[in-house]
């Protein structure tokens, strides 16, 4: 395992990973930061924490959308909308 220093936010953060890991992991900083900072940017929202919390709820909204079988929408209980 190596040691990588990444900074998210302003933040400094030391993680750990395999060599073949790191170009993978590095790209995820970089768009985890990205993204953090847009959202610090709309002003709307203050608190690192809370920026954190947007920030994953970001890809999580499209999983849905990823899981859905290609014949339509399905409701919350599995039937077609």
């Amino acid at each position: 395992m190596e040691r990588v220093d990444v900074t998210i936010l302003g933040r400094d953060y030391s993680l750990a990973c395999s060599a073949e890991e790191k170009p993978t992991l590095m790209a995820a900083v970089r768009h985890v930061d990205q993204l953090m900072l847009r959202i610090q940017g709309t002003g709307k929202i203050s608190s690192n924490e809370r920026i954190a919390v947007m920030a994953a709820l970001q890809p999580v909204r499209r999983l849905p959308r990823l899981r859905q079988p290609a014949g339509g929408q399905r409701g919350a209980r599995g039937r077609p909308v």
